[in-house]
């Protein structure tokens, strides 16, 4: 096995291996994709930042690859050097990142190479690097089995499994939620004519991205501050990346329309055999409808149809994830560092990793987020 590391034009040198890799991993992650990564280095990154990837090989074929952003954070003396996972990093109004689950691309038939890749990986913190913070790591990752690493819970992810189909699926969540379901779906279907359209293509993911901003600002996270294209420089992200991921099958958009008007929205990541939902929001002048729950609906009836195995809701606990499942997977923050001060930095990322933990704690992050959002961006986007 041979194992080499590039630059960013080495990465983007090797697009089809990547897609072909991430097709071959067990449980591939949507933001390890090199639409995503290209788009959010062109976006975020800065003069301050280094990209580089880890990647293994055998025979000119790519078993495992692990795409880094090294960026330098000023101090005393020498600044110190942080490596994250690419595309995973803090942005504009996000702390926390735009990535819900990152990891290392490893071929499911060759697990041998995703732990060599996270040796090499420790190897190179004190030289490439002097921290590395690792977020959104699945638990089972080899990434947290790293000797001498510091691992924390950054957060848990409900899941639903799809097997047995839609009906089962409501059967499971038992007659009340079912009764309520049906409800609220012929109320909504009484005011006039409802449609679901799914977008897949890119030029209907590019075209329909401004309904999808327009909508966001008439949601409660807006009236809030903290809806997620409030920012400007997200703004151009998404609407450049999600076309990019659609390109490659890997990204739909769901609307939920009443007599042509957008009543609610889901952005969806498809690969696995799984639907992830990553963002969605809703009208709140039709809130009694719950129009967030009815998309949400529809597209899990259309996943068990298309013969998919698992709805997967991503980062965060809300009420809504909830509703309709108690299954839940955790991600974590790796901490792998070299030397006093680095250690020091390790123990203060990992101190917040368990802070943001606490589910007290990220409620009232939000509200304060919110807060300052409104503040900063009264005047609008």
């Amino acid at each position: 096995m041979k194992l080499r590391l590039v630059d960013l034009d080495g990465f983007l040198d090797c697009a089809r291996a990547w897609k072909e890799l991430l097709a071959a991993c067990e449980n591939p992650s949507p933001f390890m994709s090199q639409a995503w990564i290209a788009s959010w280095w062109q976006c975020f990154s800065g003069p301050e930042m280094d990209f580089m990837c880890l990647l293994a090989e055998r025979d000119g074929r790519l078993l495992a690859g692990l795409p880094l952003s090294v960026r330098r954070i000023p101090g005393p003396g020498r600044a110190l050097r942080l490596a994250e996972l690419a595309g995973s990093a803090p942005v504009p109004t996000r702390g926390m990142g735009l990535a819900d689950r990152a990891d290392m691309l490893c071929r499911a038939d060759a697990p041998g190479a995703g732990r060599e890749l996270a040796r090499a990986l420790g190897s190179l913190v004190g030289e490439r690097f002097d921290l590395a913070l690792l977020v959104g790591v699945p638990g089972g990752s080899a990434l947290a089995r790293i000797p001498g690493a510091r691992a924390g819970i950054r957060s848990l992810s409900p899941y639903l499994p799809l097997d047995g189909g839609w009906d089962a699926c409501l059967a499971r969540r038992g007659r009340g939620f079912t009764r309520t379901l049906r409800r609220r779906r012929r109320a909504l279907r009484a005011s006039g004519r409802v449609e679901h359209v799914r977008l897949d293509a890119p030029d209907g993911v590019a075209a329909d991205i401004e309904r999808i901003f327009a909508l966001s600002r008439r949601c409660r996270a807006a009236r809030r501050g903290s809806d997620l294209f409030r920012h400007p420089a997200l703004a151009r992200f998404f609407a450049r990346t999600l076309p990019a991921m659609a390109a490659d099958g890997l990204c739909a958009c769901h609307v939920l329309l009443l007599d042509g008007q957008a009543l609610a929205y889901e952005i969806c990541f498809e690969l696995g055999g799984r639907v992830l939902s990553y963002t969605g929001a809703f009208d709140e002048r039709f809130a009694r409808f719950s129009p967030g729950t009815l998309l949400t609906a529809e597209i899990i009836a259309e996943a068990c149809a298309r013969g998919r195995r698992e709805y997967d809701f991503l980062r965060g606990e809300e009420d809504y994830k909830l509703r309709w499942t108690a299954a839940r997977r955790c991600e974590l923050e790796v901490a792998l560092s070299a030397g006093a001060v680095a250690g020091l930095g390790a123990a203060a990322l990992m101190a917040g990793c368990a802070l943001r933990a606490s589910p007290r704690l990220t409620a009232l992050d939000g509200r304060v987020s919110g807060l300052w959002n409104r503040l900063r961006w009264r005047s609008g986007p």
